[in-house]
């Protein structure tokens, strides 16, 4: 939550009515008011700053990162969401289900295809890298 308040104020946010279950009510004025009732008036995001910092949508890795999302991921806006290079990977299983971080579950029979997928390309550079 201090992340959220203090840098990048992607907050969980109610989409259009009938298309989420939150409540229209949880809105970015919402999650200001608490975040200033928690940590104080002075703490709130400099969503500017971070992504200077960080990269924002393209962050700079040193090293090989392989970075995973599911379809159904609220926090998929704020990831990577396509390859950045070879060093820099990505896949998103497009799926009923496949929600934050449901690729790191274990495997069953039942899983969804694009999941599977998923797991097999992470598999497949991990792979690579260590050869």
């Amino acid at each position: 939550m201090y992340q959220c308040c203090s840098q990048v104020a992607f907050w969980n946010v109610a989409r259009a009515p009938g298309v989420a279950t939150r409540s229209q009510w949880v809105n970015s004025t919402y999650f200001e008011a608490q975040c200033g009732a928690v940590y104080g008036p002075s703490v709130f995001p400099d969503t500017a700053a971070f992504n200077a910092k960080w990269g924002g949508a393209k962050p700079p890795a040193k090293g090989p990162v392989f970075a995973t999302q599911g379809s159904d991921d609220p926090w998929q806006l704020a990831g990577v969401d396509q390859t950045l290079s070879g060093s820099y990977q990505e896949a998103t299983a497009v799926c009923e289900g496949c929600s934050h971080c449901r690729d790191l579950s274990g495997a069953q029979d039942s899983d969804p295809p694009a999941l599977t997928a998923q797991r097999a390309a992470v598999m497949a550079a991990i792979k690579g890298w260590l050869a």
